[in-house]
């Protein structure tokens, strides 16, 4: 039986938020909430959104989609680029479905960015010209990288010192909204429309650094025994090299591998390199923020998902 039931009005409404690297165990923590509350999880994960991704992102497994209700899982085609403004918006619209219905949305993931997008807002830009991007790809065929990169330190220095050099779609990105705009990206961040909705409550996963690293390495493991090879092959082949989700950790080291750029063992150490990196890039995007109440993720699960319904009920 339920224990909460929410408003079936937005302002009246609470929504909770479930965040931390990956690997942390954020996934079988939301499902076990959803069952105590008698919730639906919203996805914040960039690579699960698509379609036929599924060892590689770390999709919640058949049965945990048959346990809890999710949305955004396995919604987008591989062949579309979706931005943050756009998943807000999607995500937005589940929030505002779940509550409807009665039940408590658990808004979890990731990828920092898809969260504040969902919560603060980002500043809509997809209706403007085309120009800027393609003039960017087109500096990049005559300038090369390189040149874009010292572009980006000089109009949002801040912004270029989270991107590796050799990122070319952030890149484009930032330097797509600073030509569109005139703003650096967190000046931008400011402008969006803020999730009018009654209570916000953030939960965040922390692990010690070691034992994290470890439930990465493991988690790839994992994801070999299970056929992520296999995975990037089949997608390749029905969509060649380039569509945009192909560019994330996990498929585009074994691309490489296709390629016969590197060896099979190389790709999986860089894979497990890249998302250790990727986990500490988490870290210090989300412990900036200081509305998210941390948990120590080491210890009993009953204690865990105990001290974690208490910071969703208890805190205003």
């Amino acid at each position: 039986m339920s224990l909460i039931k929410n408003s079936k009005g937005p302002e009246n409404a609470s929504l909770w938020v479930l965040v931390g690297p990956t690997a942390s165990g954020k996934t079988s923590l939301a499902i076990e909430l959803a069952k105590k509350v008698n919730g639906e999880i919203v996805s914040a994960d960039s690579l699960q959104i698509y379609k036929e991704f599924d060892i590689g992102s770390a999709k919640p497994s058949n049965s945990q989609l048959k346990e809890i209700r999710h949305h955004l899982i396995s919604t987008v085609s591989p062949l579309k680029v979706l931005n943050a403004y756009e998943y807000s918006l999607m995500a937005r619209a589940a929030v505002l479905d779940i509550i409807s219905r009665g039940k408590q949305p658990i808004l979890t993931g990731g990828s920092g960015l898809y969260i504040r997008a969902v919560i603060d807002g980002l500043l809509k830009i997809e209706e403007h010209s085309k120009a800027p991007k393609e003039a960017l790809y087109s500096d990049i065929r005559e300038k090369g990288l390189p040149a874009l990169y010292e572009e980006l330190k000089k109009v949002d220095p801040e912004a270029a010192s989270k991107i590796h050099l050799n990122d070319e779609f952030r890149i484009i990105r930032a330097l797509e909204l600073f030509r569109l705009t005139g703003k650096t990206r967190k000046e931008s961040a400011r402008t969006g429309e803020p999730f009018k909705i009654g209570t916000i409550i953030f939960a965040g996963l922390y692990l010690e650094r070691a034992l994290l690293y470890q439930r990465i390495n493991e988690r790839v493991d994992l994801m070999l025994e299970n056929g992520l090879l296999e995975e990037v092959r089949k997608l390749t082949g029905k969509y060649g090299f380039e569509i945009h989700p192909l560019k994330a950790l996990g498929y585009s080291q074994f691309i490489e591998y296709f390629k016969k750029n590197i060896s099979f063992e190389e790709a999986v150490a860089l894979i497990k390199s890249g998302t250790r990196q990727y986990a500490k890039r988490q870290y210090v995007w989300f412990k900036k923020d200081t509305r998210i109440n941390w948990l120590e993720a080491a210890g009993a699960k009953a204690e865990l998902l105990t001290a974690a319904y208490k910071i969703f009920t208890e805190k205003k």
